[in-house]
Formats: C-alpha cells, structure tokens, sequence
C-alpha cells in the first residue's frame, strides 16, 4: 500500500501508517510525514520501543509538554495535526476534542500572525526602502560628527542584533566582573573588558530564561577601538545615558533609534527592523546565521522565519 523508509522501531511506523491511510486514504507523502512527525514525539516522551496500539496519546500532559516546547507556531500545528491523523473524527470523545482544540488555537494563532504581518506592511515597506549600505552610512556619519553613544548603540545592534535591553548595558573589568555573585548579575547586561578580553556578557534579555547568560566578544575592530577609547571618558559605567546620568530604558532606546533614522534616513525604524536589514544579504544556509541567532537569543527557526526575508 505504502512505501517509507523503515530503520527502525519497523512494527511502530507500520502500524501509524495503516492507522493512518485506514482513517482517511491520503497520498504517501502525507502519510509519511505525519509518521517521521509521530515518530520524532514518541522519541521526545520517552517511547523508544515498539507499540502496538495509540494509548500514548492518552499521555496529553507529556504530549503538550513538548510540543510547547517548539517555537515556531507552524510546527506547533503540524504535530496535533499529525496526532489528529490517528483520531477518527468524534464530536463527543473528549480526547479527540483536546487535539482539535489544540489545533485550532494554533491555526487562529497563525491568522491573527498573518493579519498582524498584512497591517505591518506600511513598516516592511519602510525597511524595504533602506539598504544595509544605508545603515552604514548613517553609522559612519554618526561617528564623523563624533555622535559617540548613538554610534556605538547603531553599530552594536547592526553588527550584533541587540535588542533594546542593551540600555542597561554597564562597562566592567574582568576581574570585578568575577567577584560579581548571581544576584548582582541576573537583572544586567555588561561590557567586560581586561588585556585580553572585550566581550558583551548579557544576563537579562527577552528570552533569558530560556537561553541563560550569553556572551560574544566584540571583534569589529573599528567599534572596538571606538567603545574602548569611549568607556575612558565616560562618568559611569553605563554606556547609555541621559543628561543626568542614568542609564536609558529600553523605551528611550527605540525613542533615540526613530529620531536617528529619521534625521539620517528619512524614515524611523526599529531596532528589530534594523536587525533585518543587516541579514538582507544572507542565504538561509549561510553558517554566519547561527553564530547570529544565538547572539539575539533565539533559535535559527525564528531567524528564518522572522528575520531572513
């Protein structure tokens, strides 16, 4: 009847695909993703030997668990859409419902995510229109007109994709920075610096708790240069402030980003759209991307499908 490719746990993938076509009859390739998709689940909660019946979607607390796990929307779906492939279709069978309903939050998840991309357009017209050439341009002038803290804030979200959590950003010797206890890290994000060292440490970001304290040196050299000569001649460790010397908030940053661009580009934009701007250039292959997304804190997925247009 079907043809896939059996390696292992044979008698499993068998019984998925009978269950499967003698529910509804659909075309191999169908079939056979939604097997590599129930197989990838009975790895993922623990099930490594062969089954003979679907009792383990009665495990919809392990089952969830995981696929909550995903990032991506689209994938979320695709497994209860895959689980839902084992279900005869039964208005009354609560376990049924449960899928269902977990299916169809997820297909009005990816509307509203649709609808909410049809009414960014004005915005992805904006970054559209400015070329990364562009951005380095702005970020050069920014530098001749000795425009230091908004140069260093543009070339570190350009070249590194910082988000705007980057305001508390606050310089730090390598050897204060080890007598730092976990307390005094976990709401701050710090530039550390020693004789060999210049690296930006961030504790708190969007995703922190998912991806913990991540670390990337600065190893632009013309930036590093310019942000070691800075932090000398500055009256507080923090790198972006006001008048008075507190640090910016995370407001304030986008406030700045939309008065810069639109001073020098004519058009305000983000800092998510500057990120994108700086991976217009990219191929979804290209092996730079991953050292990127785990910069930002979150998976290549989202770069994906997110940022790489």
């Amino acid at each position: 009847m079907l043809s896939i490719i059996i390696n292992n746990m044979d008698n499993t993938k068998k019984l998925l695909q009978d269950i499967i076509y003698n529910n509804k009859p659909r075309k191999d390739t169908t079939i056979n993703q939604y097997v590599r998709t129930l197989m990838k689940l009975l790895q993922n909660i623990n099930i490594t030997k062969d089954i003979t019946n679907t009792d383990f979607l009665q495990d919809t607390k392990s089952i969830d668990t995981y696929i909550n796990t995903i990032e991506t929307i689209s994938t979320k779906r695709n497994y209860y859409t895959a689980i839902l492939s084992l279900m005869k279709v039964n208005e009354n069978d609560k376990l049924y419902l449960h899928y269902k309903l977990k299916e169809t939050q997820l297909n009005n998840k990816q509307g509203k995510l649709y609808d909410t991309n049809k009414m960014n357009d004005k915005k992805t017209t904006k970054y559209n229109s400015v070329s990364k050439t562009d951005i380095e341009n702005m970020i050069n002038t920014l530098l001749k007109e000795n425009m230091i803290q908004d140069y260093i804030l543009l070339s570190l979200i350009y070249n590194y994709g910082y988000r705007n959590e980057i305001s508390n950003l606050q310089a730090i010797t390598l050897k204060d920075f080890k007598r730092l206890t976990e307390d005094e890290t976990k709401d701050n994000n710090y530039l550390v610096y020693g004789s060999k060292i210049f690296k930006i440490s961030r504790f708190r970001f969007k995703t922190d708790k998912k991806y913990g304290q991540i670390d990337n040196d600065i190893d632009n050299k013309k930036l590093k240069n310019v942000m070691k000569k800075y932090i000398n001649t500055i009256d507080t460790p923090f790198l972006f402030t006001n008048k008075d010397n507190s640090h910016y908030t995370n407001q304030q940053i986008s406030n700045r980003l939309s008065y810069l661009t639109k001073k020098y580009l004519n058009t305000d934009i983000t800092g998510n759209m500057i990120v994108k701007i700086s991976l217009q250039d990219y191929s979804k292959s290209n092996k730079e991307l991953k050292e990127k997304a785990r910069i930002r804190g979150h998976s290549q997925a989202v770069q994906s499908q997110v940022y790489i247009q």
